[in-house]
């Protein structure tokens, strides 16, 4: 019933733009992709356990663009999956993994975007609003669809202000919007400045805010003010084009929960916040060669070090998403290292980035009109050592040295030549470090990690 009254609303947002007069232009994009992937180890490094998983997944954007007049453009899409083929659903979170069962019931389709463009006449201003993609440096405080707005002025001096929804959990009663139990409101506010240089160079500042405000069940309660500065130039040089960005991070976190993650207010905390965050890219492109390499570094200690009044990690909003790191070590187990997140339990999801540090090299080369080959080694470690599983005594910091092959090949090309039908190959290989190691008390012995592998074959259709 949910999909029947999903097309119907979609079919009605068509014809009603294609009969009204006022609709100047309407478009249709999206994709849709299926993917067979094998791996092994990702969700278990240690050799007691096998834990080889092969799956395959589809997944469908289907989205409207709707230019009313050439001030106003109104954007919907709607998502369907990941769906795993088999998988009912039965044991995840509601809309996960839903409907690839016999029959295809579940639901499985979500509200991507709706949002509204406005240009304001005889101004250098346009306003978004709604729920929209988000991108605030390079997706480390803000990659991910929400709720919000977004002003942006660009004149001779270039201003954004992003003003974003994270969580809300209750309004209370119909009367009364302040006697709700629980109560959360969580934002984060940001400002970006881009001042010209010359013609090849700009300085970019950065000041950002996350408000989050928690009064819950008995005596949980939680209070967090975080505040961020950055400063980053961009420019080119000698071919190359070349981004360098540090983001600093202060405030407290005050909070009566009793275990979890301190950054997020889910351990009994009343402590300071400092934290900071270096990301420098810089790439090239030279016919039909291209590549780029990349360091970041997030401060951070092991959570076990903090004091009650302290906490040195870097704390990233919960709209932090930055998937293009890796194709391993953004999935499973790994994942929680690289994030410091022991919650994490989602594919190809960065929730946050603290304690860790890591060089990207990546290399493209185009060897036809419809074939192209990316090969790229990720070198990832601990800011910080921690301790290794089962040990209090044996410390650890390296994550592990990745390699990853994709293969593309166009099968079918549109007009502009960029959409169409494609296939990759995907091939990857991590060598792991010994953060992932576990020490066996019984035996006295340290139980070495095994490698991590994976491949697969995508199928996308862009439009």
């Amino acid at each position: 019933m949910r999909k029947h009254v999903l097309f119907l609303m979609i079919s009605i947002f068509i014809c009603t733009a294609a009969t009204q007069a006022y609709c100047a232009e309407t478009t249709l994009f999206g994709a849709i992709d299926t993917r067979y992937t094998q791996n092994e180890n990702v969700q278990d490094t240690q050799s007691d356990q096998k834990d080889t998983m092969n799956f395959t997944e589809t997944k469908l954007i289907f989205g409207i663009k709707n230019r009313f007049d050439d001030n106003v453009t109104g954007v919907a899409a709607f998502e369907a999956g990941g769906i795993i083929w088999g998988i009912d659903g039965a044991g995840y979170p509601v809309g996960q993994n839903s409907g690839g069962a016999a029959s295809g019931d579940g639901v499985n389709v979500e509200t991507k975007n709706i949002y509204v463009d406005i240009d304001i006449p005889g101004d250098d201003l346009n306003v978004k609003c709604g729920l929209m993609p988000f991108n605030i440096a390079d997706g480390i405080l803000a990659g991910d669809d929400a709720f919000g707005t977004i002003l942006t002025l660009d004149d001779e001096l270039f201003a954004r202000v992003n003003i974003i929804n994270i969580y809300q959990e209750a309004l209370g009663t119909r009367y009364d919007y302040n006697t709700a139990d629980p109560d959360r409101k969580e934002y984060f506010l940001d400002l970006e400045i881009s001042q010209p240089l010359g013609d090849d160079f700009s300085m970019d500042g950065l000041f950002g805010a996350l408000i989050d405000r928690y009064n819950g069940e008995e005596t949980k309660e939680l209070d967090r003010n975080i505040y961020y500065v950055g400063l980053g130039f961009t420019g080119k040089l000698l071919n190359t084009t070349n981004k360098i960005e540090f983001i600093s991070n202060s405030g407290n976190i005050k909070s009566s929960d009793v275990e979890g993650n301190p950054a997020k207010g889910e351990e009994k905390v009343d402590a300071e916040a400092n934290g900071y965050l270096l990301n420098a890219v810089s790439g090239i492109q030279r016919d039909k060669l291209s590549g780029f390499v990349q360091f970041l570094y997030a401060s951070g200690e092991n959570k076990a070090r903090d004091t009650a009044d302290k906490y040195e990690g870097f704390i990233a909003p919960e709209t932090s998403y930055k998937t293009d790191i890796a194709e391993i070590l953004t999935r499973g187990e790994l994942a929680d290292e690289l994030t410091g997140d022991e919650e994490f339990n989602a594919y190809r999801y960065l929730p946050d980035f603290s304690n860790v540090f890591f060089f990207k090299g990546a290399i493209g080369y185009e060897l036809g009109q419809k074939t192209d080959i990316a090969a790229s080694m990720i070198i990832a470690s601990l800011a910080k050592e921690e301790f290794i599983s089962g040990s209090d005594e044996i410390k650890a910091h390296k994550i592990g040295t990745e390699f990853d092959l994709k293969l593309s090949r166009k099968i079918y090309t549109a007009d502009d030549q960029e959409k169409g039908l494609r296939l990759d190959l995907i091939g990857a290989l991590l060598i792991s470090g010994d953060v992932f190691d576990e020490y066996d008390s019984e035996t006295g012995s340290v139980n070495e990690a095994n490698n991590v592998y994976e491949f697969g074959a995508k199928l996308i259709y862009e439009f």
